[in-house]
């Protein structure tokens, strides 16, 4: 007979088998995850040879959001913040370098450029697949 083990869950105090709020835990994640890459695919940028994500916003409350994703998925505490101007407005600049977070972003969305290139083309980013798993859940 197999033993099973349980953890109470916060919200509706109740007890839940320990597998099940794993892979609750490891979908969590996977969401944040995702939040992080919409939020640089709108308003930042991960430069892979300088190792380097930034997400910039005039909201100091996503900025903090950006912080608080990028500590609860990577364990990376962004530490200082920078301050910038657009089109005379206050900008806010979250920045970071990490080999490792750059590898896992670029992992599977190849680009994080929106801007359209020279000759007005634009990238092609290719959305996760994961992504269109979410529905599904």
């Amino acid at each position: 007979m197999r033993a099973s083990y349980f953890v109470l869950n916060r919200n509706q105090n109740k007890p839940v088998l320990l597998n099940n709020f794993m892979k609750h835990q490891n979908f969590r994640k996977e969401v944040q995850r995702a939040i992080i890459q919409a939020m640089l695919l709108t308003d930042g940028s991960v430069v892979s040879k300088r190792n380097q994500v930034a997400f910039a916003n005039t909201s100091m409350v996503l900025i903090n959001q950006f912080c608080n994703l990028v500590e609860n998925v990577y364990g990376y505490k962004i530490r200082k913040l920078q301050n910038g101007k657009s089109a005379k407005q206050q900008v806010f600049i979250a920045q970071f370098k990490s080999k490792q977070i750059c590898n896992d972003l670029l992992s599977d969305i190849q680009t994080y450029r929106t801007s359209p290139f020279k000759d007005e083309s634009y990238p092609e980013i290719g959305l996760p697949k994961l992504w269109m798993q979410f529905n599904n859940e």
